[in-house]
């Protein structure tokens, strides 16, 4: 019995002692976990649409961005390779490898194929990026190219607001019908789904949101309607409200468009449209044309109003505008006006001692128009006492 217990206890102490041997070579994982715990990785495009052309090969940069502990890391290799569709490296191989800089960054570029390489309208392009490390955590990452040929990018998408212009209202909130259009080359594509967002400003679609969705008809139309603001919205004279219409087209392909909506006071006749002409008296020359200043200066209330288109015409008279036609634009600037040079006819032209030129500006303001008339004097022979007063 003593014997049984004494060899028990040897090869206890045995056992003991084998383990303690084993643990010591062991290493003890540090403070901060396996050195590649804290180890991101991300993988980006840009872009991630290829097209191909008839001979030029579309390019995309693909970059891993690794950090550790949210530090960047330098001398890493990644390993990238393409799979499932007709793409290649910048070195014309389907396999490149990259060491990280100090921003952390392993960057290579894909190019696209050509047209003539090219099966279908559309494929997919497979970019798969490895960092070279021994740690047996999942370090490879995939991000999906689309390649289109030149038939499937020819959509095209625009969005439109009419009016373009809404007031402030006391009580009433006016309403603009917003239009986007999608078309693949001259044909309109229908059953698109059609995304409206309120970016910024003073509005809402009617159904209280601001972000609602439309189809696409028959004509690749899709609607949706804005109300404005009422007066007592507004913190300013005028506003601006930006929509985007975004829609997936079916290659697929992402498409947004913005247009902007002007919002301006709550009453159309307080608006007011001064037109002046400086000179008013011009001296036909004999090589030499005579210019005057015309300047339209729209105001709102006390309030110049920006950003209006202002159309200027030589109603009458021997005259034409600085790019030699009778008809001419300019939009409003901060202070409210828009300007245009007009050029007076040379001696030789005018068959009479002196002749009248009629120029007009006209604004639209809403669905209210505004048009004022300025007269410019012209004399065939030079001014001898100075400045005339215009007659009546």
């Amino acid at each position: 019995m003593g014997t049984t217990k004494l060899v028990r206890l040897a090869a206890l102490g045995l056992a003991l002692l084998a383990a303690s041997c084993e643990r010591g070579t062991v290493k003890e994982p540090g403070a901060d976990g396996p050195s590649t715990a804290m180890l991101t990785f991300e993988l980006s495009a840009d872009p991630t649409i290829l097209v191909a052309n008839e001979s030029r090969r579309d390019s995309s940069l693909v970059k891993a961005v690794l950090r550790k502990g949210g530090v960047p890391v330098k001398d890493a290799v990644v390993h990238f390779s393409l799979q499932g569709g007709p793409a290649v490296f910048a070195d014309y191989t389907s396999r490149s490898a990259a060491v990280s800089n100090e921003y952390g960054i392993a960057a290579v570029t894909v190019l696209g194929p050509l047209k003539s390489e090219m099966s279908g309208s559309s494929t997919n392009v497979v970019v798969t990026a490895e960092i070279d490390t021994s740690s047996t955590l999942v370090t490879s990452k995939e991000i999906v190219l689309r390649v289109l040929g030149p038939e499937a990018a020819a959509f095209t998408f625009d969005v439109t607001a009419n009016p373009g212009i809404l007031y402030a209202g006391e009580t009433t909130r006016e309403t603009s019908a917003l239009r986007a259009v999608l078309k693949n080359g001259p044909a309109p594509v229908r059953g698109a789904v059609v995304y409206f967002t309120i970016k910024s400003g003073p509005a809402f679609f009617v159904d209280g949101t601001l972000r609602t969705a439309a189809v696409t008809d028959d004509g690749g139309i899709a609607s949706a309607a804005l109300s404005g603001p009422l007066k007592s919205d507004l913190t300013e004279s005028e506003a601006s409200i930006v929509v985007s219409a975004d829609v997936v087209t079916p290659t697929p392909l992402v498409l947004s468009k913005e247009v902007t909506i002007r919002v301006l006071g709550p009453d159309p006749t307080s608006y007011t449209l001064t037109l002046t002409a400086g000179p008013n008296l011009l001296s036909a020359g004999e090589t030499t044309r005579p210019t005057s200043i015309i300047q339209a200066v729209l105001k709102n209330g006390i309030f110049p109003v920006r950003n209006t288109v202002v159309y200027f015409t030589v109603q009458s008279g021997p005259a034409l505008f600085a790019d030699a036609t009778w008809r001419n634009v300019a939009v409003t600037n901060d202070a409210g006006a828009a300007t245009v040079v007009l050029m007076g006819a040379l001696k030789s032209e005018l068959d009479v001692p002196e002749a009248n030129i009629v120029v007009s500006a006209e604004v639209a303001v809403g669905t209210r128009s505004i048009y004022q008339e300025v007269i410019v004097r012209i004399l065939k022979s030079p001014l001898l006492f100075g400045p005339l007063l215009p007659r009546p």
